[in-house]
């Protein structure tokens, strides 16, 4: 286990902090990001681990996006637990693909599979660091090309 240092953190500052040096991806690719973050959105978690949760998350949405397509980041509350739900248009990983996507070095889409640039490794970090946290994550990908990865802390 990692050691963990458990203290309230705002999701909104560490959603904005990973966002600035993601921002020139989204820029280059001409993508239209929404943004749903509440200035409350907070949780009680160990803040090193989840930025390396988070920052997969939102990396993995914009370069698996399609140029020009949308990326929408929605922070919400359900059940006194914080959720951070990353979407991304231009998935092209099959429904029944998205369950081995946590396993290391799988690459489940076209655009995974350029030699050198992607190692497979970027949600398994993420459900590491989930189970760590005693979080949940939830990924699903629709036949019309939408990707969503869901943490529910």
């Amino acid at each position: 286990r990692f050691p963990m240092d458990v203290k309230k953190v705002a999701i909104v500052n560490l959603v904005d902090r990973i966002w600035k040096t993601l921002e020139p991806v989204a820029v280059e690719k001409q993508l239209r990001v929404n943004r749903a973050v509440p200035e409350s959105a907070a949780a009680e978690t160990d803040e090193v681990i989840l930025t390396l949760a988070l920052r997969n998350i939102l990396e993995n949405a914009l370069v698996h996006s399609d140029p020009r397509g949308t990326v929408d980041i929605r922070i919400t509350s359900n059940g006194g637990r914080t959720v951070v739900s990353v979407l991304n248009s231009g998935s092209r990983v099959a429904a029944e693909a998205v369950e081995h996507l946590t396993d290391r070095f799988t690459r489940a889409d076209a655009a995974r599979t350029e030699a050198g640039t992607h190692s497979g490794l970027g949600l398994a970090i993420v459900k590491r660091a989930a189970d760590e946290l005693g979080a949940t994550l939830n990924l699903t990908s629709t036949a019309a090309g939408e990707f969503s990865a869901t943490l529910s802390l």
